[in-house]
């Protein structure tokens, strides 16, 4: 499965017919498309509420998001225009699954909202634009699969002033609004290779207390237990690149991150992420 974003094809559109055009010059369906050619499958993350839509105009980054999204981007609808995104998601599902007939786009609805950079708005705003986002992409396509709500903390993670960890949070919201998500998705980060099953074990044991149905499971960002990205000039350290190192991290582009990849999804295959 291959990623994209529509951050930086909504978030900065001015209204409704400028997404459309900026959605139809993206590239995207011809990308997904090729994705399709090749067997594989595309996740799109719709997120980054734009001015025309946002319940803020404040255009300076949350505090401590330096070079991340204007604020304005990371919070609910004005609640005067639930119809303006419900148009805004419409038009996604629309150019993708019936304007290009591709049938291989998964819709995730945000990211790590459970942070501080991408969703500074409350979880019950984050919901409720959740159920919106859900009843406008299936109003265009019945079959579209649409998911979430991928929190950067994992199945556990709990957003910062709320109780309740924001994947049971979005469950059983999901299920109280007669929602059937088409897949759940999380990231998981620092973790040994064996937390892939355990967190699925616990997702999947959420939907099943909540009457929901198993559904795929989508790891949509990862990296291995302590890991290093810019270590390349200190590779002369002499256990390179094998453990124990005196760099004390996992090197991702080594014999390290492979054997770490391998066995993560080894493990993800056995509890409910076969993709």
């Amino acid at each position: 499965m291959f990623a994209e974003t529509l951050q930086f094809v909504l978030g900065p559109s001015i209204g409704l017919r400028d997404y459309q055009m900026r959605l139809a010059g993206s590239g995207l369906a011809q990308e997904a498309q090729m994705i399709a050619d090749a067997g594989g499958q595309l996740l799109i993350q719709v997120q980054a509420m734009p001015k025309w839509i946002s319940s803020s105009t404040v255009t300076a980054t949350p505090a401590g998001c330096a070079g991340e999204w204007p604020t304005y981007q990371t919070v609910a609808p004005d609640p005067a225009k639930w119809a303006a995104w419900e148009a805004a998601v419409k038009t996604t599902v629309t150019y993708f699954n019936v304007t290009n007939r591709l049938t291989n786009v998964w819709y995730q609805f945000w990211e790590e909202p459970d942070g501080g950079c991408f969703w500074t708005d409350t979880q019950a705003k984050y919901l409720e634009t959740w159920q919106h986002f859900v009843a406008a992409a299936r109003s265009v396509d019945p079959n579209v699969r649409v998911g979430g709500p991928a929190p950067a903390g994992g199945p556990a993670g709990v957003k910062s002033g709320e109780l309740k960890p924001l994947m049971q949070a979005f469950i059983e919201y999901s299920a109280s609004r007669g929602i059937q998500p088409s897949f759940i998705s999380y990231h998981t980060f620092n973790a040994p290779p064996e937390e892939g099953r355990l967190r699925n074990r616990a997702v999947r044991s959420m939907l099943s207390a909540n009457g929901l149905a198993p559904v795929p499971i989508v790891v949509s960002s990862w990296n291995p237990n302590d890991a290093c990205y810019d270590d390349y000039s200190r590779q002369a350290d002499a256990s390179w690149p094998s453990q124990p190192s005196a760099l004390g991290c996992w090197q991702t582009d080594t014999e390290m991150g492979a054997s770490y990849a391998l066995a993560f999804m080894s493990h993800l295959a056995h509890e409910g992420a076969t993709g």
